[in-house]
């Protein structure tokens, strides 16, 4: 299991502004990663905000990254057809044994 260190103000806004394309929170940051890191310094609710954003987001990654260590996502390829693999995928990869090496 691993344990959440909150990033720098920096780190956090350069964060936003790739995640905030997706998240509909964010979709009103528009702009540059130093602009979100001054807003980041100047206003303690948006970073807490910002703060539960980012550890849900790594929570969510951790989850994501315990399964495929255990084998337990489905096979990341895609037939040709455009239909997923259905075998899980093998412990430490995203593939199963039959596209390890595709």
């Amino acid at each position: 299991m691993w344990e959440y260190k909150p990033p720098t103000n920096l780190d956090l806004a350069v964060f936003l502004s790739i995640y905030s394309l997706q998240h509909p929170q964010l979709r009103h940051l528009k702009t540059t990663p130093v602009l979100i890191e001054r807003m980041v310094a100047s206003d303690p609710i948006f970073r807490r905000s910002a703060l539960n954003i980012h550890r849900k987001f790594c929570d969510e990654m951790g989850r994501e990254i315990e399964k495929m260590m255990a084998g337990e996502l489905q096979c990341s390829y895609v037939h040709l057809n455009g239909e997923r693999c259905m075998n899980d995928n093998l412990p430490g990869s995203y593939r199963c044994y039959a596209h390890r090496d595709t």
